[in-house]
């Protein structure tokens, strides 16, 4: 039928992951009790580009055109695509996380054949969040639902 759509693939994924951790555990024996306890502080990071149109997109057709050829190759020809799509370029997001983590547990050696081990860990596992402010994320705080349902991104209010 002709040329119909001249558009690229899209854009590649980038995408670098990495994590720096600090962790620590201590050990004390008293009597008939070994106790252990430990925390641990991970920061991980990724950046990662956005997923975004940016290369140019044409869509040629001899319908819904004025003043076209009548033609697609003809439409090409002369520059009149029905539809020209272009994103602005592709911004990398910093996204960021801190997990949190500590615990202390008891071996208790009751008799010389029983012993009882118990404990407790309390973990923070927050998910990232893009530091730069490019991140799409719903605050509610911000949320005013006097406003009705649709949102136009008018930060001034």
């Amino acid at each position: 039928q002709g040329i119909a759509n001249l558009n690229a693939a899209g854009n590649p994924l980038f995408a670098h992951n990495s994590s720096i951790q600090i962790a620590d555990s201590l050990t004390k024996v008293l009597n008939t009790h070994a106790i252990k306890f430990g925390a641990s502080v991970e920061q991980a990071n990724k950046n990662q580009n956005f997923q975004n149109n940016e290369e140019a997109q044409f869509q040629i057709a001899s319908w819904g055109q004025p003043g076209a050829t009548g033609s697609t190759l003809g439409d090409l020809i002369t520059g009149r695509p029905v539809t020209a799509l272009q994103g602005t370029k592709t911004p990398n997001g910093t996204f960021r996380h801190y997990n949190i983590d500590g615990f202390v547990q008891d071996s208790w050696k009751i008799k010389p054949n029983f012993t009882l081990e118990y404990g407790v860990r309390v973990s923070k596992m927050p998910n990232n969040t893009e530091i730069n402010g490019l991140g799409g994320v719903f605050i509610p705080a911000n949320y005013d639902h006097s406003q009705g349902p649709f949102i136009n991104g008018d930060v001034r209010r």
